[in-house]
């Protein structure tokens, strides 16, 4: 009944709503997660230095130990012992040097990430548009499926047991799972387990009842779960009227993962699974000329190009990317035009400068011009 294109994204209230489109910002869609969990890392890293803060402590260790080694020594000479003297002389100077070379690989490292932190936040102004824009598309986009929903689960508070156990075999199966009997019947209910091709479990509980879960029942998922001959990795517990709330509830533990889906959830994840099914039907339509696209502009990039992947998208109608190495202080500039030239001996806080500037081309021409440069290839960046 539910099982087609009017109750998915390919609605056509929906489909006329305008998707932002990742060419229209210049970033990659999957990069959207990503780049803001490694983002948010290397400001803590940046911040509350966490990462590297062990660095800076033993380099302060060291200084502490080398400080009592000299002391001792001063002390082993002082009551003429020569040889203990020497001997704590020596182990301050590894102190020394250790602590030194600690405070430098530290120093070096946080530079780094520095730089990675400014380059990412160059990019992440595009994407931080492109977020805004999804988020005011699937605000639209819910605005349409909510009536359609609310109709949904007042037919799914309806369905019998095995209406509801034959509609989420259904849903599984749309989004790519396969579901399989594990031979558990408990609480009047059914368990089955729901794989994807990655071995992704979900045990899936689905209860016919027609009031609430209870806490107890519940509780007693966890010896049922376990009974399952296979790793479970999350549980979806399934039930038109949702879960039963009391104060003991909350301390509740299954040791996985689990989501309780009343009827309004139900309704959601049916037009999620349409969504998946009518994407892939798309995709498998189109899949054969997308190949050839992908491996036609694979082959226009040299391996070496292709490992690149420290090029940081820049706002300017004249530079398109910059890439800067720290070891050798060589700044990379890709121009719209294709060339790409390297500018030697430019210092991290002038590459920083360049990239919080307004015009970046005026930038090039009147202070990265006064650097020794020269036009190179790709192979040549290092």
């Amino acid at each position: 009944m539910f099982f087609n294109k009017k109750y998915s994204d390919y609605n056509d209230e929906v489909s006329k709503i305008e998707k932002p489109k990742e060419e229209d910002f210049n970033v990659k869609k999957k990069d959207v997660e990503s780049i803001y969990k490694q983002r948010n890392e290397d400001y803590r890293e940046i911040v509350g230095k966490e990462k590297y803060s062990s660095a800076g402590m033993g380099k302060t260790m060291c200084i502490f130990f080398a400080i009592l080694a000299f002391a001792a020594s001063i002390g082993g000479f002082i009551n003429n012992s020569i040889s203990g003297g020497v001997i704590f002389l020596i182990v301050g100077i590894v102190f020394i040097i250790v602590g030194f070379v600690m405070g430098e690989n530290y120093k070096t490292q946080v530079e780094a990430k520095e730089i990675t932190y400014k380059q990412m936040e160059v990019y992440n102004d595009d994407m931080g548009n492109f977020v805004t824009a999804n988020d005011e598309y699937n605000d639209k986009v819910f605005e349409i499926k909510k009536p359609y929903l609310k109709q949904m689960e007042e037919e799914i508070k309806k369905y019998d047991y095995l209406q509801l156990k034959n509609t989420m075999i259904e849903c599984y199966k749309r989004l790519g799972l396969q579901v399989y009997s594990t031979g558990i019947r408990k609480f009047g209910g059914v368990v089955l387990r729901a794989c994807d091709e990655k071995d992704y479990n979900v045990a899936v509980v689905i209860f016919p009842y027609d009031n609430p879960i209870s806490g107890y029942t519940i509780q007693k998922l966890g010896e049922v779960i376990k009974k399952i001959n296979h790793k479970i990795d999350s549980v979806h517990i399934i039930s038109r009227y949702g879960e039963y709330k009391y104060d003991n509830y909350i301390g509740l533990l299954l040791l996985k993962p689990y989501t309780i889906m009343d009827a309004f959830d139900i309704a959601t994840y049916i037009w999620n699974a349409n969504t998946s099914f009518y994407s892939q039907t798309k995709n498998k339509k189109e899949g054969i000329e997308e190949k050839k696209v992908i491996v036609r502009e694979s082959n226009t990039k040299s391996a070496f190009e292709q490992k690149i992947i420290k090029w940081a998208k820049v706002h300017s109608s004249s530079v398109k990317e910059s890439y800067y190495n720290l070891e050798t202080k060589t700044l990379y500039l890709k121009f719209n035009s294709g060339d790409i030239y390297a500018y030697f001996e430019v210092e991290k806080t002038l590459y920083l400068d360049f990239l919080k500037s307004t015009s970046k081309g005026r930038f090039v021409q009147s202070e990265l011009y006064k650097y020794k440069y020269k036009r190179v290839k790709i192979e040549e960046v290092i």
